[in-house]
């Protein structure tokens, strides 16, 4: 099941279609548990930077909001490579995430013809009976898909890369009115930060 705030992921084509690349992607993603790792990048990144920021208020020299503003993209520009790098698919790391769904996946896969097929399909390589054409320097070339491998090739990991951006930032914000809560005794100078409201009139 994909969660609401991925829902945008569900309007590509290759994850509506049928076939290897959809396979791998819900593989990975709805039941490998890409969405939730996702989901944990952004909770986890966003409180540490939440965090981190309201300790630092403890310095009035830090107790600003320009150094909130700082952390608040940081956050979302962290959780962004954090989320690329657990899909695999920035160093296609066969150990972990949408690489390691495809090792599986390829493996399970008894008959010889099928897996090529299948690795063909996922990593854009256009099989043909016909010998490779020659350009003029008179050297092979290969047709040429997406490699869902490849995050560059890879708009669903993209798609949640990015969307993480988002998810993360608006978290941490919703972090910094938890963190600056006087009861709380987290910081000392940032109680104002990045608004003043809310606050309790009995502090």
């Amino acid at each position: 099941m994909t969660p609401f705030y991925y829902l945008p992921v569900t309007s590509f084509d290759a994850w509506r279609q049928t076939g290897p690349i959809k396979k791998l992607l819900e593989g990975y993603f709805s039941n490998g548990g890409g969405f939730i790792t996702a989901t944990v990048i952004a909770v986890a990144v966003a409180f540490v930077f939440s965090f981190a920021f309201y300790l630092m208020g403890r310095k009035l020299s830090l107790a600003k909001l320009s150094v909130w503003l700082t952390m608040f993209v940081l956050s979302g520009v962290v959780s962004f490579g954090v989320t690329a790098f657990s899909t695999g698919t920035l160093t296609e790391t066969p150990e972990i995430g949408l690489a390691a769904t495809f090792k599986k996946q390829k493996e399970s896969i008894r008959n010889k013809e099928e897996r090529n097929t299948y690795e063909n399909t996922i990593k854009g390589v256009k099989s043909s009976k016909n010998r490779p054409a020659k350009d003029k320097k008179g050297q092979k070339q290969k047709a040429k898909s997406p490699n869902y491998l490849k995050f560059s090739d890879n708009p669903v990991v993209q798609t949640v890369s990015a969307l993480n951006i988002f998810i993360t930032m608006l978290l941490f914000w919703g972090f910094s009115l938890i963190f600056k809560d006087k009861r709380l005794k987290i910081t000392k100078f940032a109680f104002d930060i990045p608004h003043s409201w809310p606050q309790r009139k009995n502090i």
